[in-house]
């Protein structure tokens, strides 16, 4: 007659493969809306690239607004690309943290919350530069005077100072606290988790008109997916994180 640890045996190693396989599809479902988020979220911000900038000359910015072809550039960005990257990282947000709860164990309330929250204005700043760009392009199809130059120009300086400010420092907020949760978690490589930390206080304090700058967020999306997809094993005792 087997012993009891045999008998049980079996079943206990069907639950090992049942939590590697519930692991598995928690960090594939990070990774796979981290990178549709990044590859979106590129697009969307080459589209309004081509876009004038609030500085641009008069006639540069009646010339791309009134453009029928132009304009659709930006309809294009403004309805689908830009909010469908704001969705796609609504769900890696989600399975994210799903996921550093499931490697952790326990969920520290203020981390989660001040996450949450984060992502949550990142994405709303996403959203509002979507709408401001709309504006722009619905304001660029009746332009008939200075005074509408004007107002052009006013809506794309809100628009620019909204990824300056809204959404970059937001999104350092989100780098920061995420990296802390999924360090705490044993998620993220201890260099990965402070490289990530550095970045998120320079984005901070960064003040710089150069627009790449905002694409250091997706850029993080894609390796945190990358490394989420290489990590599966949990922490031996629950860890608050």
């Amino acid at each position: 007659m087997g012993s009891p640890g045999r008998e049980e045996e079996p079943s206990d190693r069907l639950d090992g493969l049942r939590e590697l396989a519930h692991l598995g599809e928690r960090g594939s479902r990070a990774a796979l809306a981290g990178f549709v988020f990044a590859v979106l979220f590129v697009i969307g911000w080459v589209l309004l690239a081509k876009s004038p900038d609030y500085d641009a000359p008069a006639d540069e910015l009646v010339a791309y607004y009134t453009s029928p072809s132009e304009r659709r550039i930006s309809f294009l960005a403004g309805f689908y690309v830009i909010p469908f990257a704001g969705i796609a990282f609504i769900w890696y947000m989600a399975a994210l943290r799903a996921r550093i709860h499931r490697a952790g164990g326990l969920e520290h309330q203020l981390f989660s919350n001040v996450q949450l929250m984060s992502g949550t204005l990142f994405v709303a700043a996403v959203f509002l530069i979507a709408v401001i760009e709309l504006a722009a392009a619905r304001i660029g199809e009746s332009i008939a005077d200075q005074q509408d130059v004007d107002g052009l120009r006013n809506v794309i300086v809100v628009g620019s100072s909204t990824g300056q400010i809204f959404a970059l420092r937001t999104g350092a907020v989100f780098i920061g606290i995420s990296a802390n949760r999924a360090s705490r978690a044993g998620l993220f490589p201890g260099w990965f988790s402070v490289a990530s930390l550095v970045l998120a206080i320079a984005l901070l304090f960064v003040a710089t008109s150069w627009q790449p700058v905002v694409l250091i967020i997706p850029i993080w999306v894609v390796v945190t997916s990358f490394v989420v997809l290489s990590h599966r094993r949990n922490q031996p005792s629950p860890v608050e994180a």
